[in-house]
């Protein structure tokens, strides 16, 4: 997957504007999303991300898809 670093920095950025702290699952999650050309599921998301986040679970990603969201 090509990510647009301008696209991905941008979306940090924003976050980080409005208080948001950029952990590494949040940024993989951001990530996934951007470079993903269907609409993901949340289980889609974490069974894409387990393996390099162990300690991640399904309610992660519902609550990082709810912070972006707000």
């Amino acid at each position: 997957m090509a990510v647009s670093n301008a696209t991905l920095k941008e979306a940090v950025d924003v976050l980080k504007k409005t208080g948001v702290r950029i952990t590494p699952q949040r940024h993989a999650i951001l990530e996934f999303l951007i470079n993903s050309h269907t609409h993901p599921t949340a289980d889609d998301i974490y069974r894409a991300l387990e393996g390099n986040f162990p300690n991640m679970s399904v309610a992660t990603v519902y609550n990082n898809l709810r912070v972006f969201r707000d």
